[in-house]
């Protein structure tokens, strides 16, 4: 049986505005800022650095599945009781 391998999370460039943040945010919450650039010359020489780092990769793949369940984004009964809990409170200010 092979084992499965997820891949290394793609270099993001932090933008200015929410859309072109959200690739930072997700890097954010998995603990891979590193992988989040501000600047185009960073964004380059960060993808750059990566491609000729084959063992950087290779950890980054061994490791990715875990970051990502291990994160609030893998927390789905997490997300779902602070959800309800929202709803809750705006029913609440609406009555």
């Amino acid at each position: 049986m092979r084992s499965v391998v997820y891949g290394a999370p793609v270099v993001s460039l932090i933008g200015d505005h929410h859309a072109a943040r959200v690739g930072f945010d997700i890097l954010s919450i998995v603990g891979a800022e590193e992988f989040a650039a501000p600047d185009i010359e960073t964004y380059v020489a960060t993808a750059a650095g990566l491609a000729g780092n084959a063992q950087k990769l290779r950890e980054m793949r061994n490791e990715s599945r875990e970051r990502l369940i291990r994160s609030p984004l893998g927390d789905g009964p997490g997300f779902a009781r602070d959800f309800e809990a929202a709803l809750r409170q705006m029913w609440q200010r609406w009555c």
